[in-house]
Parts: structure tokens; C-alpha cells; sequence
């Protein structure tokens, strides 16, 4: 067997570590690293050396995962698809001609990030030295399973009933559900998710053909939405991939979860690829999808301790654009004598001699573990029979700038390696070791944790802070170290994305008891020495660290779904953060329906706010506490909507058409808006609808009460009232009287002294008539001899008269005249 990847049951002279050789180079020695394979690549880290060997090449996944200090499956195992192994390249170069290179050698492409010069593939164990023959190939090493955040069930006594099934959550329904409030908001403001979409990274979503349900099944339940679907949610998951079969399908637990909470809410799912370098491309897919919530429970070993690495910075660009991240805590801290015993950590490499092994050759030293000046070149762990660990060791170097290379080993009682992990850390360039452990002898066994600085010949020796977590522990009955003690901190094990800025991070609570954090819940907090990873140049030292409080939130966990992940009492339950943090995404879901306008740190800020403390946990574990999501919707309420509304014209008058306009009516919530408009004309219509203008025709006069209700995106209604005089016409105006004919003037000629009917006839021609003829009396006496009694004109009218057409009438006085007969 090769000799730096440090192995389980090293006991054995064929698993022993062969730390070999002087080899010539030119005319200068040099050591061999220890681990390494005489003939493979160096680009290779030795596990990859050691699985391209004849012993290994032929051999089950699970001896190769035996000798590789591997779990067979699951949670850092080496990512297979069918016999190939997903590994990441580190290329100077990732243009086409490189990529094209690559699948030359035999390799499936993945993902290529640009940004950070790596490019995943998917390649059999015979062509890894055709891969590192690529010159732009500078190392490779495999990708381990991400942790998913899925617990076994906790031991203890289960007390539940059943809710009836109905509509919307199909036929199981997550206690969440009512835990959190969530039934009470969407009946109170009328909410479900719709308008929202939820993202979900996970590990698969209908690929497990070992499971009891499929896709197809839970959407006929209406446990999922889809075609079908008989509560009405016939909007189907958008897959946006399953990477590789044989998963556990948790991401489809994860979705049943956010449809039983927020059933009007639209999911797309992706299985986020297999490395932390490919997972930034799994949140670009869901943004582009249109997700506006996104929710992982992946946690990626090689992500960065001490600063943000690939994907931390995918989460916290998403959350830049506004889109509410939500990560599961994860599901590393243990419990040991009341103490959070999972993570270990020390403010400096502090070298002392290295116990006696085999294979020590080649290590400058090894870290002291005591933090009080003893010496202790090693930490015991006491396992009981069947119990482990997956262990995760980084310093504090950042990526692209790493200097030192450090190794972990697993010694017995008697310092035989059980197992261990030693990359090439200067060549992968990320300051990451890990490996597994189970202790299978039957019996509790106690072992000896080791730390070993490799000699890089010509490099000044460095001392970084160093840290370790365990993930997926079991049976750990004693650790030596197992409370902070001097600089020295023991606890908080929160990492990566999980603990990014822009996400929440997701403790879990069981369904069944709202007053406890589950003790498997990782605790904070989280804390970085660089800024992020955002290319191939090392990020610069931080002035002072940034100590983030992680986790943020509470959940439910242990809650019920079709197939996932233990069937206790005959209901399926989904223990861990990866349950919790859907909960918590479907609450965000909600409060984007009612307030579509809220920005994210209004989405945050109120459901921390609202958030219930659970008593003695601490923000550590529990974050600001149990999420409260009719709380959450409340908090954001500043009060009612105020309706107003204008109309014009402003004096109307019958018939007319009557504009609307209740464009002015504001709603003081955060983030809420006016959804509909309510009109009552006053004349017995009325017209409902989305826009705030509208227009009506009155045909008669009168005063008219119109009414306008506005309701908003959380169902409260405000009404207000004016009243719209509609005038009734003027009456036509009057018939203006025919125009005045200009007066005409006559001359009255002279007719004093004619006759009756000679004045008449003069009279006549002058346009004038004859008016109040006076006939005096005759005279009594005769007139004289040879003379007659003649009626003759004596007086008249003014010499000049105004008459109109037709004439004046002239008074005319006569009197007797005696003339010649």
C-alpha cells in the first residue's frame, strides 16, 4: 500500500503507511512524501494515488472506502458516478482547449468555475494519470459526499396524534405546520405562498428507487404540487437536476415540508453538484428560475473554516439581490457530560515532539494539545462499540495562500494508525483534511487524535490556528479536551455556507416539544480570519475577525412526510436542520405574499423579532429562537390601509361619465401593498378589481354616497366615503324676442282745415293712420245764406310722431265749417 494516505488497520503489514525512499532527482535528494505512490503522479493526493493502484483499482466501494479512511456511502464518501470518481481539478487555465484536454483524458465535465480555476469531473481510476498529464493540471483530489442535515431519530418516548388529512397538505401534514404558527397566518391574512417561488438545494430529489414513494405519487396524495394534484397545486417541482442516482431523496422531504406550510408557493429543486466549487452554479440555476426563497442542507467538507469560501459567497451574493437564504445549521454538535465536546480549536499550532509511530518520518513535530503549558502531543477519544466520527481538520491559511501542510492520524493504544487523512496541502492549495472512523472492536476503545506538521523543505515553518469538527459522531463517551480552557475553544461547529452572513442559519427544535434545542443541533458561533474566497489570489488577513452569530433561527424538526426519513409508529419523520430550514424558507414564503415589497433584512428582521427564546439554550444554539410565523406576519403590520380617491369632473352634471381614482390610497405596512378596489356607486352598481382607476356613467341627477374599499396583500380592508352631486341640466335658455324694428318717423303733413276724408287719404301716403276722431255738435244755428255745414279738420297730433310698421294713429279733432254750397 502507498504511503501518505494514512489508512484504517495500518495494523497489518500490508495496510502498514510505507514512508519510503530516497529517490534521485538530478544529483539532489529528496525525501518522498510520506503516503506517496512510487510511480503516480504527485498532482494526485494520495488518496486518488492510492485508488489508481492494482490492490484498489479492482476492489468494492466499500474495501476501497476501508483503506481509503472512508465510509463506504453517504456523508464523506467519495462521490461515484456508476465506477467513475468525481474529482476537482485546481488548472491554471479553464478555457475551452483545457476543458476539451480533459475530455480527451476520459473525463465527464461537471461544472467549471472560471473564478476559482477548478473544473469537477467525473473520471474512472484508470485515467487519473491520463488527467494530471493535462500540463494546466496542477493537482487533483476527490470529492467527499456532502453532509446532509438529516439526524436518525432521537431515543425517546414519541407522544403525537394525527391531524386529519385535507386540503392543502394532502394526506400527511407536518406538525411545523401548527407549531410555528403557520396554519394561523395563512387563515388570518389569507396568505399561502403564491407569487413565491421556493428553491431547494439538496442531494436528490426522486432518484432513491429504494423509497416508498415517488414524485409522481406525492403529487397524486397532494403531498407535492403537479398535474393531478386534487387540492388544486397543479404547478409541478421544477427540476433543475438530480445528481447521479442512489441518494436519499432528501431534498423531495425538504419540498413536502414547504408545500404543507406555503401550498400556493412554486418549488424548484437543484442537487446543488457534488462539490463546494460546483455549488455556487446550483444558486445561479435557481436564481435564474425565478426563485425568490432558496434553501440548502448541504454542507461541503472542504468548505473553508476561517473565511467564506465558493459557496458562502454564491449565498451571500444571492441574499445582495435580495433573495431570503435559508441553510441548515447542520448536525455536528455532541453532548458529552454537558458539554458541546464536537469541535476543537486553538489559537496557534503549538509544536511538540510527535508520539512514536510508524511513519513518523518526514513530520517536522506534532500539535500540543494542552492549552496550559503540559504537554499532551495527541487528544484521546473514548468510543463505545460501533461508534465514530468523521473528522474535519483546516488551519487558518486562506485558500490560494496555503503555506502549511498539516496531517491527522488516528492512533491506538499501542500508536498502530488506524486512520487518518494527509493531502499535499501546498499543491491542493486548501488548508482541509479528513477522514473516518468506526470502531469496530466490539468493546469501548479509546484512541489518540494526532496532529502532524509535514517538513516542506525550504518553507519557514508556520503555526496557524488550528480547528476540528466532527460531523455524523457517535458513542463518543470521553473526549480529554472537552471544555475551552486558556485560548483553547471547544464547541461551536458551525462552518461554511451554513454560517454565511447572508444566511439564516437553521437550528432544529422537535415537533413534539417546543421548549428544547435538539442536541444534535450544530452551535455557533462562526467566526473568519480572511476575507472571501473570490478568486485564485489568497484573500488578505482580516483587521480584527468577523464573529458572526450563527445560527440565526429555530425550526421544526422530527415532523411527518410520505417516505423520509425513519418510519417511528408508522408515520414517517425527517430528523435535523435539514427539516428545519424548509420551515423556516415556507415562512418566508408567506411574508413575501403579504409584503412583496419588503426587502430582505425586513424578511429577517421580522422573523427574528418574532422569534419565541426557548429559555436556557443560548443564541448559540438556538439562535434568537423558535420561528413564529403568524408573529412574523404581525410585526410587520404599521396598520390599516388609508383609501382615498378623487373624481372628475369635479361639478358634474346628468348624464355624464364619471373618473375615478384611487391611485393616492398608501398602505403603512412594511413591504405591503393595495391588492384590490372596491367601488360602491351609490346608485345601486358597484365594480371590483386590481387597478385604482375606474370610471362609471350617471345618467340622472343626484347625490351619490361612493364608497371605496381597499384591501392589501394581508387582507385588511379600510373603506372611505364621498358624496358626487350630479347636477340636473339648466333649462333651456329663453326664446330671445324678435329684434326691435328701428322706429320709423313720419311727418304729419298739414291737414288742419280738410276734410275727414281728405285727411285721411293724406295721412295714409305720410305711413300714419287716423286716431280719436272728436265729431263736435253740429251747430244749431244755420250756417248762412248760400252756405252748408262742413266737418273739417281743427286740431291734430304734434307736427312729428314716431309710428312703427303700420302706423301711429293721429288724434284728429274736427269741427263745423260753413262754406259756399
Amino acid at each position: 500500500m502507498g504511503a501518505r494516505m494514512v489508512l484504517r488497520g495500518a495494523r497489518s503489514a500490508a495496510a502498514a503507511l510505507v514512508f519510503l525512499l530516497v529517490l534521485a532527482v538530478g544529483a539532489q535528494a529528496a525525501l518522498l512524501r510520506p503516503g506517496a505512490v512510487v510511480g503516480a503522479s504527485q498532482k494526485l493526493v494520495p488518496r486518488l494515488q492510492q485508488l489508481e493502484t492494482p490492490e484498489l483499482k479492482g476492489a468494492s466501494h466499500a474495501a476501497q472506502a476501508r483503506r481509503l479512511s472512508l465510509p463506504a456511502s453517504g456523508p464523506g464518501s467519495l462521490v461515484r458516478l456508476g465506477d467513475q470518481v468525481v474529482v476537482t481539478a485546481r488548472v491554471s487555465s479553464t478555457a475551452p482547449d483545457v476543458v476539451q484536454t480533459l475530455r480527451d483524458a476520459g473525463a465527464r465535465i461537471v461544472t467549471v468555475n472560471a473564478r476559482y480555476g477548478m473544473v469537477t469531473v467525473a473520471v474512472a481510476p484508470a485515467d487519473l494519470q491520463r488527467v494530471t498529464a493535462i500540463p494546466a493540471v496542477r493537482s487533483v483530489q476527490p470529492q467527499l459526499q456532502p453532509l446532509t442535515a438529516a439526524q436518525p431519530a432521537p431515543v425517546r418516548q414519541l407522544n403525537f396524534s394525527a391531524d386529519p388529512l385535507a386540503c392543502p397538505w394532502g394526506s400527511v401534514r407536518s406538525e411545523g405546520d401548527a407549531q410555528l404558527q403557520a396554519d394561523l397566518a395563512r387563515g388570518t391574512f389569507g396568505l399561502d405562498g403564491s407569487g413565491s417561488k421556493v428553491g431547494i438545494i439538496s442531494d436528490s430529489f426522486d432518484t432513491n428507487t429504494n423509497a416508498v414513494t415517488h414524485a409522481t405519487g406525492d403529487v397524486a396524495s397532494g403531498d407535492l404540487p403537479g398535474p393531478g394534484n386534487p387540492c388544486g397545486y397543479t404547478t409541478p417541482v421544477q427540476n433543475l437536476g438530480d445528481f447521479g442516482p442512489g441518494q436519499g431523496d432528501e431534498g423531495r422531504g425538504m419540498a413536502q415540508v414547504v408545500h404543507d406550510l406555503a401550498p400556493g408557493a412554486a418549488l424548484a429543486f437543484d442537487s446543488g453538484a457534488p462539490s463546494s466549487p460546483s455549488f455556487p452554479a446550483a444558486v445561479s440555476a435557481l436564481r435564474t428560475a425565478g426563485a425568490r426563497v432558496i434553501v440548502d442542507d448541504l454542507t461541503y467538507l472542504d468548505e473553508p473554516f476561517f473565511q467564506d469560501g465558493p459557496a458562502a459567497v454564491a449565498v451571500d451574493n444571492a441574499a445582495a439581490a435580495g433573495i431570503p437564504y435559508f441553510s441548515s445549521a447542520a448536525n455536528s454538535n455532541v453532548i458529552v457530560g454537558g458539554n458541546n465536546v464536537s469541535s476543537w480549536e486553538a489559537p496557534n499550532y503549538r509544536p511538540t515532539p510527535c508520539p512514536s509511530f510508524s511513519g513518523a518520518n518526514g513530520y517536522l513535530d506534532c500539535m500540543n494539545f494542552n492549552p496550559n503549558g503540559g504537554v499532551s502531543n495527541g487528544e484521546s477519544i473514548t468510543l463505545a462499540p460501533g461508534g465514530g466520527f468523521l473528522l474535519d481538520l483546516q488551519w487558518s491559511e486562506p485558500w490560494f495562500g496555503v503555506q502549511t501542510d498539516l496531517d491527522v492520524l488516528l492512533l491506538d493504544s499501542a500508536n498502530h494508525i488506524l486512520a487518518g487523512s494527509n493531502n499535499d496541502n501546498v499543491k491542493t492549495q486548501q488548508p482541509f483534511e479528513a477522514f473516518s472512523y468506526t470502531n469496530t472492536t466490539g468493546a469501548s476503545q479509546t484512541v489518540n487524535l494526532v496532529i502532524a506538521r509535514f517538513n516542506n523543505f525550504g518553507a519557514i515553518p508556520r503555526t496557524p490556528r488550528v480547528k476540528y469538527v466532527l460531523s455524523h459522531a457517535a458513542g463518543i463517551q470521553s473526549v480529554q479536551f472537552p471544555v475551552s480552557s486558556g485560548a483553547d475553544i471547544v464547541g461551536p461547529t458551525i462552518f461554511g455556507h451554513n454560517g454565511a452572513a447572508g444566511a439564516l442559519s437553521t437550528a432544529a427544535v422537535p415537533f413534539d416539544d417546543s421548549s428544547t434545542v435538539e442536541p444534535f443541533s450544530s452551535r455557533g458561533p462562526v467566526t473568519h480570519y480572511f476575507g472571501p474566497v473570490t478568486s485564485t489570489t489568497p484573500a488578505p488577513a482580516l483587521a480584527t475577525p468577523e464573529v458572526l452569530a450563527k445560527p440565526d433561527v429555530a425550526a421544526t424538526d422530527g415532523a411527518a412526510t410520505t417516505f423520509f426519513a425513519q418510519q417511528i409508529g408508522g408515520v414517517w419523520r425527517f430528523y435535523g436542520t435539514s427539516e428545519a430550514a424548509p420551515h423556516a424558507a415556507a415562512i418566508a414564503a408567506l411574508l413575501l405574499q403579504g409584503y412583496p415589497l419588503a426587502t430582505i433584512s425586513q424578511i429577517y428582521s421580522a422573523l427574528r423579532s418574532s422569534a419565541v427564546p426557548l429559555g436556557t439554550f443560548g443564541a448559540d444554539a438556538e439562535g434568537s429562537g423558535l420561528l413564529n410565523a403568524f408573529g412574523a406576519v404581525n410585526s410587520l403590520l404599521k396598520g390599516p390601509p388609508t383609501p382615498t380617491f378623487t373624481f372628475s369632473p369635479p361639478a358634474p352634471i346628468a348624464p355624464t361619465l364619471v373618473a375615478f381614482d384611487g391611485s393616492g390610497s398608501t398602505d403603512p405596512s412594511t413591504g405591503a401593498v393595495i391588492r384590490t378596489y372596491s367601488w360602491n356607486f351609490g346608485d345601486g352598481t358597484s365594480s371590483s378589481g386590481t387597478s385604482a382607476r375606474v370610471s362609471h356613467s350617471y345618467p340622472a341627477p343626484g347625490t351619490y354616497a361612493v364608497t371605496l374599499t381597499v384591501t392589501d396583500s394581508v387582507t385588511r380592508t379600510a373603506a372611505v366615503s364621498h358624496l358626487v352631486t350630479i347636477a340636473a341640466p339648466p333649462p333651456p335658455p329663453p326664446v330671445p324676442p324678435p329684434p326691435p324694428v328701428p322706429p320709423a318717423v313720419c311727418r304729419v303733413p298739414n291737414v288742419k282745415g280738410k276734410s275727414l276724408a281728405g285727411a285721411r287719404r293724406a295721412l295714409g301716403t305720410a305711413d300714419c293712420s287716423v286716431g280719436r276722431v272728436t265729431t263736435p255738435h253740429k251747430p244749431k244755428r244755420g250756417p248762412g245764406r248760400g252756405k252748408k255745414w262742413v266737418l273739417v279738420v281743427g286740431r291734430e297730433s304734434p307736427g312729428v310722431g314716431r309710428t312703427g310698421p303700420g302706423g301711429s294713429k293721429v288724434a284728429l279733432g274736427l269741427a263745423w265749417k260753413a262754406v259756399k254750397k
